[in-house]
């Protein structure tokens, strides 16, 4: 086994621990131990770091521009931590700054020293010890009856978070095996699982934009036309529940006679006869997060109001639900403008294909949750996207 594949056993080890004191957090339902599961977290993967980049001095080959946008990230989270020192929360401060370091992590294992049919199978153990834990936990959820909005799915706080961690798994998969995963199917099967319309929306335009030909846009459209006609049928069949209310928001978002801006949450529940206002409350959330920025004064404006903070700010008192926002709201200009820049540099890093899929997904998917307090699906993504930059010319 060479030092690559030994750094990669260390990381996927740990990975797993990690998910079992989660499953154990879940279980007990206890505050304190998910206090200590917290701590654990951050104890576990420093370990991590500080034993590849201290001990044994990896060095990562990595280009001008992402680390420019590296450094303006942090620069800007350091700031952003001086600036609201009396009201950030401090746990997502060190998650924020922890996660994009197994960036540097996964960049640093090259992929060129690898011994690839050891890191196959090493992958190969750890997905299949991750699908046998997480939907474990996930039967014995949906045997007692328990999976509805709000309660815990698998080992994650709710379906949205859960959903990420399996995208997770899909880029931590494409980045380590020589042929990635090649069906849609597959990322669409755990759309319909998590019932999780983001991540739906971000896999559909990231096939589009990824591996879309002409056969497989006619393909999607002939698929379409299916569903639509299926809809019309039988309109209460229970995939359609969550097109209900798509459908009704939308109308009334490009209706004449009201104005969501000036509508309270209430008024929205009334009007629609659903509590699920799942566009409608982000659309009229984001809006009011960004005029409050704009109205910020400029010291807030680029260092944020505080991570964690943006609740007391907002009208509902929620995070913004949606990461890119959340970053310009929470920590200001300057991290938002590296995370931004990151993307961008990695999207075109990484071409079209079936390999970028579910980044790409990730990238979409950050629009419409809060996905980047997720530490251990950002580690997992981090990582991975990590190997896959050193990798592209590798392979």
């Amino acid at each position: 086994m060479t030092v690559s594949n030994g750094f990669l056993n260390l990381f996927l080890v740990v990975v797993f621990l990690y998910e079992i004191i989660l499953t154990l957090g879940i279980l007990i339902e206890s505050e304190v131990f998910r206090a200590i599961a917290s701590f654990f977290a951050i104890f576990l993967f420093g370990f991590v770091l500080f034993r590849g980049f201290i001990l044994f001095g990896m060095r990562p080959r990595i280009s001008g521009g992402v680390r420019f946008f590296g450094c303006i990230y942090f620069f800007g989270q350091i700031v952003s931590a001086f600036i609201n020192s009396d009201s950030f929360q401090f746990g997502e401060f060190v998650k924020f700054l922890m996660a994009p370091l197994f960036f540097v992590y996964g960049a640093a294992l090259d992929y060129s020293k690898f011994d690839r049919v050891a890191a196959e199978q090493q992958a190969k153990r750890f997905l299949v010890a991750s699908a046998i834990l997480g939907f474990s936990v996930y039967i014995v959820q949906g045997a007692q009856g328990a999976l509805f909005p709000g309660n815990p799915v698998s080992f994650f706080a709710n379906g949205n978070n859960a959903g990420f961690f399996w995208l997770a798994l899909g880029c931590l998969y494409a980045a380590i095996f020589s042929k990635p995963i090649r069906s849609a199917g597959y990322y669409l099967t755990f759309n319909i699982i998590f019932g999780t319309l983001g991540l739906s929306i971000g896999v559909l335009i990231s096939l589009a934009v990824s591996v879309s030909r002409f056969f497989e846009i006619f393909l999607f459209f002939v698929v379409c036309v299916f569903v639509a006609a299926l809809f019309y049928v039988v309109p209460d069949f229970f995939i359609f529940d969550r097109i209900h209310p798509l459908l009704a928001s939308a109308d009334l978002l490009f209706s004449d006679v009201y104005d969501i801006g000036e509508m309270s949450y209430g008024d929205l529940v009334s009007i629609l006869g659903t509590s699920d206002l799942s566009f409608l409350f982000r659309v009229k959330h984001w809006g009011n997060l960004i005029f409050i920025y704009l109205d910020l004064p400029l010291l807030q404006m680029v260092g944020g109001v505080g991570l964690g903070v943006s609740p007391q700010y907002s009208v509902i008192g929620l995070l913004p639900h949606n990461d890119y926002i959340r970053l310009l709201f929470e920590c200001g200009f300057f991290s938002f403008f590296g995370f931004l820049g990151f993307v961008v540099l990695m999207s075109l890093r990484l071409g079209r294909g079936w390999i970028s899929v579910p980044f790409f997904a990730t990238f979409i998917y950050f629009c419409t949750d809060n996905l980047l307090n997720n530490f251990i699906s950002m580690v997992v993504f981090m990582f991975a996207i990590g190997v896959v930059y050193t990798s592209r010319e590798s392979r």
